[in-house]
């Protein structure tokens, strides 16, 4: 909901309002020029990205240019809330089996002993089977989801960098109370929906090696080759989603991208102002 209605918030400005009048909403603070003779649709193709100028309008080319740009922008919005929802229902699965075994484990000590075996000694390799089930899942997911989650952290990283660099330029033109209304409504909402998305992405990696802890508490006796495969499955970190294989979504990732953006700022932030600077030194100079 917060996706659409920032959307048609965002829209707003290149339709008509207030029956007819000569001005539509702006969010620079000044209204924009309007002419009550084209059609909503005309006014969109024309004020939004300025298409006219390299193809003249008609109805077909307003619809196709409408349509595109809001599959784009629900598109942006919505693949950080599917890959969300797909590490969920995954996760889910790791931290239900996770503590049904762990219930059984410590249930009277039964499986800590060595002196119980049949249907004790059985468990240990239903619970690797289960859980290697849900491995399986999880690297037929991250077969497609690779990539777009490659692309999602550089264009939600990039955004996330520009907005705070509009917000705190010194350099930045005055804006009207819609225009920062706006801002903070999408900077927020791209910062709830990216950051969500990596912390669902993170737990995969966080409940599937929950387990390591879980097989150590195997008896020697029960301890088969099996569960030795899946416990170095496990060390190698490799039950998780990744970016093309460039890196890994895990909760230090977190930390980093949060580093790499503030960094990124403060060198940005303080080059502008060195140049603002250095131009109103050279305008007190010439006059």
């Amino acid at each position: 909901m917060s996706g659409i209605l920032e959307n048609v918030f965002w829209n707003l400005q290149y339709f008509p309002l207030f029956n007819g009048e000569s001005a539509k909403f702006s969010f620079s603070g000044a209204p924009a020029s309007h002419q009550e003779d084209l059609s909503p649709l005309h006014n969109y193709y024309r004020v939004s990205h300025d298409w006219e100028q390299l193809i003249p309008y008609h109805p077909f080319w307003g619809v196709f240019v409408f349509l595109t740009n809001k599959t784009s922008l629900y598109a942006w919005n919505y693949v950080d809330v599917l890959i969300g929802i797909f590490a969920r229902a995954l996760y889910g699965q790791f931290k239900g089996l996770y503590e049904i075994g762990s219930e059984i484990v410590m249930a009277s000590g039964c499986h800590n002993d060595a002196s119980r075996f049949g249907d004790h000694a059985s468990f240990w390799s239903h619970l690797v089977r289960d859980c290697g089930i849900i491995c399986q899942v999880v690297a037929k997911f991250q077969e497609f989801l690779s990539q777009i989650i490659f692309v999602t952290y550089a264009g939600n990283i990039y955004f996330l960098c520009l907005q705070i660099l509009l917000e705190l330029s010194p350099t930045s033109p005055s804006e009207s109370v819609l225009s920062k209304i706006y801002a903070t409504w999408s900077f927020l909402q791209i910062i709830m929906r990216f950051f969500t998305m990596s912390l669902l992405c993170a737990r995969i990696y966080s409940y599937a090696h929950k387990f390591t802890g879980l097989l150590e508490k195997c008896p020697m006796e029960m301890y088969t080759p099996e569960l030795a495969r899946f416990e170095r499955k496990l060390q190698s970190g490799s039950i998780c989603f990744t970016g093309l294989d460039c890196f890994v979504i895990t909760k230090p990732l977190i930390l980093n991208v949060i580093g790499v953006i503030v960094t990124f700022e403060i060198i940005l932030l303080q080059s502008l102002s060195q140049s603002a600077a250095t131009v109103e030194n050279c305008n007190c100079t010439k006059v």
